[in-house]
């Protein structure tokens, strides 16, 4: 029992030195009871649970930290939607349909690349563990093993970080050349309605003076066609004068003849007449 209790102090001693298995030292000089074993074991087992706990924190901190950035993301995505619906709002429809489609495009991807990063840390930790499970089976210095684990893990979580602030990066990139490009497609839509606006302003203007060309011309026609009339109406009334002259030459075989009712004595020659009555 002494020398069992001897060993097992040792034991505890060494695994407070944070060693997993026992050391060359200890296998060279005696053999281990099943006591050293089981007192090795607690000691590696508390380390493990300890490092897992850690690694796990930093993996939520991880994964809070990408959420808030996505919320982040997502909601100056969806200022900068707003922003061009109202820049496109006035000109058409189907432009926004594109943008609101190549945005949902870079949130998919985005999202995608988030479930593989997750998925790779959870394949890191899944392996951490399993060696860290495995560490008493090996005549390994369960310390040493742990810092090199502990040391990966770190590296992989720093190159991890870093591919996130890339593809940060290539989205704000992405985000920005969206914005210049519908901005430069709200510029040709509104340069297109101006010129459009100008076409149908100098095609009105030349209906107007259309328009006027085709009133002067009536007016000119009407009245030409009044000229007519007149002529008409003078010719008429030539016609009629030389009937009435024709009248008074008949009349001038006597020598008395009525006009406007008047008794009037006039000359015997109808020649004369017709002459004094023009």
């Amino acid at each position: 029992m002494e020398y069992q209790e001897s060993h097992s102090t040792r034991a505890k001693t060494k695994a407070n030195r944070q060693f997993c298995i026992w050391s060359l030292q200890l296998v060279g000089r005696s053999t281990i009871s099943i006591y050293d074993l089981i007192s090795i074991a607690k000691v590696c087992i508390i380390d493990v649970i300890i490092i897992i706990i850690i690694i796990t924190i930093i993996i939520i901190i991880i994964i809070i930290i990408i959420i808030i950035i996505i919320i982040i993301i997502i909601i100056i995505i969806i200022i900068i939607i707003i922003i061009i619906i109202i820049i496109i709002i006035i000109i058409k429809i189907t432009t926004t349909i594109t943008i609101i489609i190549l945005l949902l495009i870079l949130i998919t991807n985005f999202i995608s690349t988030i479930i593989i990063i997750t998925i790779l840390l959870i394949t890191i930790m899944s392996t951490i563990i399993i060696i860290l499970y495995h560490c008493n089976l090996f005549k390994v210095q369960c310390f040493y093993a742990i810092n090199n684990i502990v040391f990966v893990a770190t590296i992989i979580i720093i190159i991890i970080i870093i591919i996130i602030i890339i593809i940060i990066i290539i989205i704000i990139i992405i985000i920005i050349i969206i914005i210049i490009g519908s901005s430069s497609i709200a510029i040709i839509f509104i340069t297109d309605k101006k010129e459009k606006k100008k076409k149908k302003k100098k095609k009105k203007k030349k209906k107007k003076k259309k328009k006027k060309k085709k009133k002067k011309k009536k007016k000119k026609k009407k009245k030409k066609n009044k000229k007519k009339k007149k002529t008409n109406n003078n010719s008429s009334s030539s016609s009629y004068r030389q009937c009435n002259c024709a009248i008074l030459q008949l009349d001038l075989r006597q020598n008395k003849t009525k006009l406007d009712g008047n008794e009037i004595s006039v000359a015997r020659s109808p020649i004369n007449m017709c002459v004094q009555f023009h």
